[in-house]
């Protein structure tokens, strides 16, 4: 008597983060034979989907993944999936599509990737009116009597514009994007316009069923999955081997991290303004890659530095991370996407810090409380605080210490105990900190280097505002207390960071007394905050302690 088809998906479902004799031989069967079948309903599509590319990431054997691969790969001819598309809009399925209004780096991202099967949704479009009132930033002198026909709306001028191959939506990206504006006003104005797009991810390399990385050979699971915290002290320390990513990999890296945030709903700064040319990849060991990706000069943070990246399980995207630094201080952000949770999360988390440790010097952590519940119904829902708690992160505030004890103590008394929303949005009121050696202050999150920003502003303020004249006499200044020469045969990118620094060099007290060796490095220092690698500014200001000292005075004096 053959199976049915609920019977099997209830069973690969049961099984897909199972090893042990006999269960790759079941998976490799159960998905071969589910490949082939049609299931009942969207939901019963999607847990199918999200078994098979768990499966994918962390596979038993050659059998268990070259069986998921086909089957993703075949996922957009399903029948089932074409039949359900409206109740699958959103999933990031393969043979779905997506509807959202991008902001103007992932338009454009998707616009030139895209140009005809993103298609602009004007029913959904409630400011499309406000487009009239724009048309004449985005036309050129001669098309002015066009734009002023009050006739004409800005979807027929639009229907006009258009290029062969390219819809109304990359149309009106590209006429934004060659708006003759400071990119930040030109970001602002598209952003404000909610502009909606649908994104068809037919089989393309897009969706999350088909998003993977071509890395290094598949390693297999042969045994249980680790589900045990690691001593985080002794994980920190097993650095994992990193290296650069040439230019086409880099490009590669960047490309993967837009997509695979964008179908889940999600846009990040480190991503949108990726530098393929400072791109890397770790081998932290099981399969797993941990990519890094630094800024754009033009877009780095100030003062400290952001990488951001994803977790590469086996090729597939599994999670990501951002990591920024300054002074052996950085903040962490971590996630695992909801389909891979059940797997190796604290594992795969020292292995994160691991790297950071390594790649930026990083000796103390900060994980800010939107991750552990702060305004993040998500992280309330996953009782994210205790699974840094038990890593060994604390809060710093009397308040929620003995909150903590207080569960803590009603744990011991009832092993069933779990926290409610309500104590876990208490809990997550404070960042979250863990040090490998000795207790510091000066961390990301806690140090006021904001401040920092505030002595500019009113640096600025006595010398008339912050005017071109202002800044010359900065940089002028600046130049004078370094010795610096040849500035510029300095690269573009190199002089601007030099520049964005030069009002605090002016400030910094004692600047005068050091030895010309120690101002000739900082001057190095600076430059490297524009350099392609931005590690190289966080490794260097890492050792530069008078710098440190000196900065540190200023927010603080």
């Amino acid at each position: 008597m053959s199976e049915s088809t609920g019977s099997l998906l209830t069973r690969v479902c049961e099984i897909r983060s199972r090893y042990g004799p006999g269960l790759a031989e079941e998976k490799t069967r159960l998905v071969t034979l589910l490949a082939r079948r049609r299931l009942g309903s969207s939901r019963e599509v999607e847990s199918f989907h999200d078994a098979v590319l768990f499966m994918r990431a962390f596979p038993d054997d050659a059998g268990v993944l070259d069986a998921c691969e086909q089957a993703l790969r075949g996922f957009h001819r399903r029948g089932d999936v074409v039949g359900a598309q409206r109740d699958l809009e959103g999933t990031g399925i393969a043979g779905t599509t997506m509807s959202y209004p991008f902001s103007d780096p992932m338009a454009r991202w998707l616009a030139a990737r895209e140009p005809e099967g993103a298609r602009l949704v004007w029913p959904d479009w409630e400011r499309s009116g406000e487009l009239d009132e724009l048309l004449p930033l985005l036309t050129r002198k001669a098309e002015a009597p066009g734009v002023d026909d009050e006739a004409v709306s800005a979807r027929e001028w639009l229907r006009n514009a258009r290029c062969e191959g390219k819809g109304d939506y990359a149309t009106l990206v590209e006429r934004f994007a060659a708006l003759d504006a400071a990119p930040e006003a030109r970001e602002y104005l598209f952003n404000k316009l909610d502009v909606p797009v649908q994104w068809n991810l037919g089989g393309g390399p897009d969706s999350r069923t088909l998003a993977r990385w071509q890395g290094d050979l598949p390693q297999y699971q042969r045994g249980p999955l680790e589900h045990g915290r690691p001593k985080l002290r002794q994980a920190v320390r097993q650095v994992p081997r990193i290296r650069a990513a040439n230019p086409r990999d880099g490009q590669r890296l960047v490309d993967l991290s837009r997509s695979t945030m964008s179908v889940r709903y999600r846009e990040l700064e480190a991503f949108d303004y990726g530098d393929p040319r400072d791109a890397w990849l770790a081998d932290a060991g099981r399969g797993l890659s941990i990519s890094f990706v630094g800024l754009r000069p033009e877009r780095r943070l100030w003062p400290e530095s952001l990488y951001g990246g994803l977790f590469l399980k086996n090729g597939v995207p599994i999670g990501y991370h951002l990591a920024s630094a300054l002074f052996g201080s950085s903040e962490v952000a971590y996630n695992v996407f909801p389909e891979f949770r059940g797997g190796e999360s604290a594992w795969m988390f020292g292995r994160l810090l691991a790297t950071v440790h390594g790649f930026l010097g990083a000796t103390d952590f900060t994980v800010f409380r939107y991750q552990i519940g702060y305004e993040n119904q998500e992280a309330i829902d996953s009782g994210a605080f205790w699974f840094y708690q038990k890593l060994g992160f604390r809060p710093r505030g009397g308040a929620v210490r003995k909150l903590i004890r207080a569960e803590q103590a009603r744990m011991r008394a009832s092993p069933g105990h779990r926290s409610s929303p309500t104590v876990l949005r208490r809990l997550s009121e404070e960042h979250v900190y863990f040090h490998l050696g000795a207790r510091r202050e000066d961390l990301i999150g806690l140090f006021p280097y904001a401040n920092l920003g505030h002595k500019v502003t009113k640096w600025f303020a006595s010398h008339g505002g912050s005017t071109a004249a202002a800044r010359r006499d900065a940089v002028r200044e600046a130049v004078a207390l370094l010795g610096v020469r040849h500035r510029s045969s300095w690269p573009v990118a190199e002089r601007r960071a030099f520049e964005t620094w030069a009002p605090v060099v002016v400030l910094l007290d004692g600047l005068k007394r050091w030895r010309t060796a120690r101002r000739r490095e900082l001057v190095s220092v600076l430059r490297a905050k524009g350099g392609i690698h931005e590690v190289r500014f966080v490794q260097l200001s890492n050792h530069h302690q008078p710098f440190r000292r000196a900065l540190q005075r200023l927010c603080v004096s």
